[in-house]
């Protein structure tokens, strides 16, 4: 992940304490990897083009992104917590 494009980056373990900090004791919390391919993309093009500006988005499709998404996928099922985006679900 490259920090700098964010503000703050919350861990699964963070997300729960905040939850029941702020009173929510039901919550779900898991990661997912609906967008792994694209910010794999993004990564890699930061990484490359590092004083240029981030080419476009679309070249991210094809056989390379959907290989690297199903290996995510694959890997995300024998590790939970490997997903690089976090969801969390409260209930009051």
């Amino acid at each position: 992940m490259d920090v700098p494009r964010h503000l703050q980056i919350f861990s699964k373990t963070t997300l729960e304490s905040l939850s029941r900090k702020i009173g929510f004791n039901k919550y779900r919390c898991w990661t997912t990897t609906v967008n792994a391919a694209l910010l794999d993309w993004i990564s890699f093009d930061i990484k490359t083009n590092v004083n240029q500006p981030i080419t476009n988005p679309q070249l991210c499709s094809g056989l390379k992104s959907l290989i690297f998404k199903l290996y995510a996928s694959v890997y995300l099922l024998t590790n939970r917590d490997s997903g690089e985006e976090c969801v969390l679900f409260l209930e009051k």
